[in-house]
């Protein structure tokens, strides 16, 4: 018995398009609240992946105006009087600190039950009661 090969065109794979406004609307429903975006993906014939995605594509503007989602950017003109002290502000301005006082470096070591504390330096003394009794606890 001879087997021949049979020359089998492959499987055809249709991809459908959605347009624009299908998906808009499908992305609307999904974003109301309580709503369930797996049960809305399902009962247009959609799989919930595709649907996430929209979604993605919604918030970065892909698919079209995001409708009430988005805040508008108005221009705002401001009187020249208040423009030219602008130029003062751009300067920035380094904030005084305190100068650090000196202290001699060292450590001590607070052993309670199992835990160790190591303290360097200087020390809150609020912030090293605060971790002493939580230690205790």
């Amino acid at each position: 018995m001879t087997v021949r090969a049979i020359d089998t065109p492959p499987p055809v794979r249709t991809r459908r398009t959605h347009s624009l406004e299908f998906k808009r609307q499908i992305v609307q429903a999904s974003l109301a609240p309580n709503a369930s975006s797996a049960q809305i993906a399902m009962a247009h014939g959609i799989n919930p992946n595709q649907l996430h995605a929209w979604r993605r594509q919604w918030q970065r503007g892909e698919l079209g105006e995001p409708g009430e989602t988005t805040t508008a950017l108005i221009p705002v003109q401001l009187p020249a009087a208040i423009q030219e002290p602008v130029a003062e502000l751009a300067r920035p301005v380094a904030p005084k600190l305190p100068e650090p006082t000196r202290q001699r470096e060292g450590f001590i070591d607070i052993w309670v039950g199992d835990a160790q504390v190591r303290v360097h330096g200087a020390v809150n003394r609020d912030s090293l009661r605060c971790v002493l009794e939580a230690l205790r606890a």
